[in-house]
């Protein structure tokens, strides 16, 4: 199903009030040491097209390493949504977002806060598009048994890149095929989910579209 447009507005609401946070934490400016820091975590600004990794160099294994990256960073991210900063550095946050925007930015970063399961796997998409990678079209979640799930999304930065080295007539979101397949992973705990992209921008589509399954039945 595609998104509803209340939940749309609701994703670019939230998209807004992450970057205003961002803006007011400063985070692209780093620190004398070149780190780059918000909430706790290190960040990072790299090339999109540093994912499109020519075959030659890697070979025909290069499609399956890039998954397995995927993996670990959807992963990471699932922990990294329901991690919550230890109390010195909710301070820090308070009082840095206090003194540059006061209460307003303050209930910004409060938006952008999950806790719940569907709410966490609403705004992992709404995460697609804070960072850059992706804009997620339409989605069918089944938080109980990850069955048949599917996720949608277009110009995701992956295919952008590929093409742009000259990608041609397959699939070519290998990382964002394994991080969409970390999450689901790690929230139903289950190592056995394997996510698939069945259409891509690489190859002529529309969209990218991956689907996700267990391979084990339960």
């Amino acid at each position: 199903m595609k998104f509803t447009k209340q939940e749309l507005k609701e994703l670019e609401e939230i998209k807004e009030a992450f970057y205003r946070v961002l803006k007011g934490l400063d985070v692209l400016r780093p620190s004398k040491d070149g780190i780059i820091s918000a909430f706790g975590r290190r960040l990072l600004l790299i090339d999109s097209e540093t994912f499109a990794i020519p075959p030659e160099l890697i070979g025909p294994i290069q499609n399956r390493v890039m998954y397995h990256l995927g993996l670990e960073a959807g992963e990471a991210i699932a922990k990294g949504l329901e991690r919550k900063p230890k109390p010195i550095e909710k301070l820090k946050i308070i009082f840095k977002l206090l003194r540059r925007g006061g209460i307003k930015l303050l209930k910004d970063a409060k938006r952008t806060e999950v806790t719940k399961l569907p709410e966490i796997a609403f705004k992992c998409w709404g995460y697609a598009k804070y960072a850059g990678w992706s804009s997620p079209i339409s989605t069918e979640i089944d938080l109980r048994s990850a069955k048949g799930d599917s996720f949608a999304t277009t110009g995701p930065f992956e295919a952008y890149a590929k093409i742009k080295r000259g990608w041609k007539g397959k699939v070519a979101c290998y990382f964002i095929a394994g991080t969409v397949t970390g999450l689901y992973r790690h929230w139903f705990g289950r190592k056995d989910i394997e996510g698939k992209e069945t259409e891509c921008r690489a190859k002529g589509d529309k969209h990218c579209h991956i689907t996700i399954h267990p391979t084990v039945s339960r």
